[in-house]
């Protein structure tokens, strides 16, 4: 077996070169910048705020014209709120400007397209700066680090699409993995021979051992585990790519025998969050991009929910700014004991999508649903379909046979979140598919929000 030396003195370099990237030495600066005060943190997101800025009024035709209708001069920003003049950038926005977000000096940046993974809608296209590559895989670092892992170290990654490059296949993709030190497993692939191997090979494995994936599939797993009374250990899990519930961490990290250390990111917006070693929130990672929370597209109180508007900082070849990513979050009051500078991100209570629209257009929250379904032994999976108001559709995979009252139980209390007039249908099947990325969608709301 190849030493973490090695693997972090020879593979890793190789590999930053070959995918034209410069991760090492980003996660350097990283790892130090994220102990610095705040204050000088926020003065380092201002600079680069107002630089990214500068730079799109002079290069992009899309923002010349839009910071002019709005007044805009980028040169006078004194704050990060002195930006909330600037309309939000959208989806419908990208896809409909297109070319004319582009910036007349876009390859000196090295740009390549990057597809979203559409989960919400349909898909975007971005292009996305060498430095944006770099940033993303140096800030997964320095998350991994935060639960002990280092450079060299190996991971077991049971995950779909979203966690690895799409234009790699066959022998090559086999060969990056090998490269980066990690063991794959699919998403797609969750039966029980895939499981067992998965934890014999950590049962086995001999050093430390990280397991890295979705949320939905480290649950799989752990669920899995518990069936067998699994022995084995983990130092980290890292779960990423999908909102983790409170049931699904405590069920993960009791029958897996480690900590989970939970991440939040979003490519298309530069946002990187993640969880340190006192779980009292995700350190957001205010280098890299600015994150502002809001409500009805005004700015909330610090700690209220709200809807997340991105800028990445290192979006030049296609600037994204003020973007609404299709999450909800809430930032924390108060700061970490760690000692990072960097700011706490007090809940993400995930995609608008994952939140069912109620009698008034009242939002519920998908959390809701894991305590109706998660703790039920006859449940063995769920989702939860909303195509339109006043109807609630509830796919379960039985696990046995439900008890006497169940199913009308489950009808009262969807009731009393969404409204008594609030049809909620059960359906009973064989399987719930994962979707095109191998994530597990447990809600799934196709109404517009008003």
């Amino acid at each position: 077996m190849i030493s973490r030396t090695l693997y972090r003195s020879l593979a890793l370099p190789f590999v930053d070169r070959a995918r034209r990237t410069d991760s090492l030495a980003v996660y350097r600066a990283l790892d130090k910048s994220q102990w610095l005060p705040r204050c000088e943190l926020e003065t380092l997101q201002l600079d680069r705020l107002k630089r990214l800025l500068v730079h799109a009024k002079e290069h992009v035709p899309y923002y010349r014209d839009l910071f002019g209708q709005c007044g805009f001069d980028p040169r006078r920003l004194q704050s990060v709120s002195d930006m909330s003049i600037i309309p939000f950038l959208t989806k419908d926005i990208i896809r409909r400007e297109g070319h004319r977000l582009i910036a007349d000096n876009a390859k000196e940046f090295q740009p390549r397209p990057h597809r979203s993974a559409g989960t919400t809608g349909q898909p975007i296209v971005l292009q996305m700066d060498r430095m944006r590559h770099s940033v993303g895989w140096a800030d997964m670092y320095r998350w991994w680090n935060a639960g002990g892992w280092q450079l060299g170290d190996g991971q077991f990654v049971l995950a779909g699409a979203a966690l690895r490059p799409r234009q790699l296949s066959g022998f090559r993709a086999h060969l990056y993995s090998r490269l980066n030190h990690f063991e794959d497993y699919s998403s797609f692939d969750l039966d029980v021979i895939t499981l067992d191997r998965l934890l014999l090979r950590i049962e086995r494995h001999r050093g430390r051992r990280f397991l890295r994936g979705y949320a939905s599939s480290m649950h799989a797993l752990a669920k899995h585990a518990a069936q067998r009374e699994w022995s084995g250990r983990l130092d980290a899990i890292f779960t990423t790519a999908e909102t983790l519930f409170p049931e699904q961490r405590k069920q993960i990290e009791s029958a897996l025998h480690g900590p989970v250390f939970d991440q939040w990111g979003c490519r298309d917006g530069g946002i990187s969050a993640f969880e340190c070693e006192r779980f009292l929130g995700m350190h957001l990672a205010v280098e890299n991009a600015v994150v502002e929370i809001c409500r009805n597209d005004e700015a909330v109180t610090m700690g209220a929910e709200g809807e997340v508007v991105a800028t990445d900082l290192f979006s030049y070849a296609m600037p994204i700014i003020r973007y609404k990513v299709g999450d909800v979050a809430a930032m924390a009051t108060e700061s970490c004991t760690c000692g990072r500078g960097l700011p706490l991100v007090a809940s993400v209570l995930g995609r608008i999508s994952e939140f069912l629209i109620g009698t008034g257009g009242r939002r519920i929250h998908g959390e809701f649903f894991s305590h109706v379904f998660w703790e039920t032994p006859w449940v063995r999976e769920f989702q939860i379909v909303q195509n339109q108001l006043g109807e609630i559709v509830v796919n379960i995979v039985r696990a046995s046979e439900p008890p006497a009252g169940q199913l009308a139980q489950i009808t009262r209390l969807m009731q009393e979140q969404a409204g008594a007039d609030c049809r909620v249908r059960i359906e009973f099947v064989s399987d719930i598919p994962p979707g095109p990325m191998g994530k597990r969608q447990f809600v799934i709301c196709r109404v517009p929000m008003s």
